[in-house]
């Protein structure tokens, strides 16, 4: 970079040349410096098998409710928004974080906050604590 900068001071007819590639270059170095595996905390895709919501047994004393039922009724438990509820009702039945944004048309980083926000007000850490917890009802 510092060699483009003295190539443009010594060659002036050519500074707009080395300014325009010194920002092309920038960009392309950014974009392989900035992966999606940096942002992925805790919104890694599900791998197949780890979760598994439609083979779980209801309590014998509990009546039976459906995986829609326990979804809303934690949702407004725990007083979660109409778009965390539609982000927790997908996120809680096994899509990833790619699969939301699709459905929901919202960009990558508004899906981490609801699902950040959902963790925080749910008070759980990892998905599968998330599936406990909608268990338990």
């Amino acid at each position: 970079m510092a060699l483009g900068e003295i190539a443009a001071l010594a060659f002036p007819s050519m500074m707009v040349a080395f300014c325009v590639s010194s920002i092309v270059m920038l960009i392309v170095i950014a974009g392989f410096m900035f992966s999606d595996r940096d942002n992925a905390l805790v919104f890694e895709p599900v791998e197949e098998g780890e979760l598994d919501v439609e083979t779980c047994e209801p309590d014998a004393e509990k009546p039976a409710q459906t995986k829609d039922e326990r979804i809303a009724a934690v949702a407004e438990k725990f007083g979660l928004t109409a778009r965390e509820t539609e982000v927790f009702t997908l996120w809680a039945t096994g899509h990833g974080a790619k699969s939301i944004e699709e459905k929901l048309v919202l960009s990558s980083a508004t899906v981490r906050t609801h699902i950040r926000h959902i963790y925080e007000k749910l008070d759980v850490h990892s998905r599968a604590e998330l599936i406990e917890l909608l268990e338990s009802l």
